[in-house]
């Protein structure tokens, strides 16, 4: 292991406890929730970009006609 990919782990670690700790659970029910909230995250991203991408070449199609 690199030492960024050191640091990144101690960091996760670290937002993993904290988490937990604010809100009265495990590190691990704290774990899942994080990695839920950045995969529903990542979908909303992903689906807001593709969104925009059929807009913006929407809007294109028209200035062309």
């Amino acid at each position: 292991m690199s030492a960024q990919d050191s640091m990144m782990a101690s960091r996760m670690r670290s937002a993993v406890e904290s988490y937990a700790k604010a809100h009265n659970i495990s590190n691990e029910q704290a774990t899942q929730e994080l990695a839920s909230r950045s995969t529903r995250a990542s979908a909303g991203m992903y689906g807001d970009a593709h969104a925009e991408w059929g807009l913006n070449l929407k809007f294109l199609v028209l200035v062309e006609d």
